[in-house]
């Protein structure tokens, strides 16, 4: 199943780039100011961004396609 969240923009904040997520995505997930995001890229230059879970248990994950 894929959610489409619309587009979103980069910024960038010293050396780093910040990328917002959505709203509905981060309490979904509940997903929390300080929380670890795992976060891979696939052969298609896809990012997975999967939340680490706080008990140490299998992480949950939902896909976002980010190719153009």
């Amino acid at each position: 199943m894929l959610f489409e969240f619309g587009h979103r923009t980069i910024q960038k904040v010293g050396y780093s780039y910040l990328i917002p997520l959505p709203t509905y995505w981060v309490k979904n997930m509940n997903i929390d100011k300080g929380d670890s995001l795992k976060i891979e890229m696939s052969e298609d230059k896809a990012l997975r961004i999967t939340p680490v879970s706080r008990n140490r248990q299998e992480p949950q994950k939902l896909e976002a396609n980010t190719s153009k």
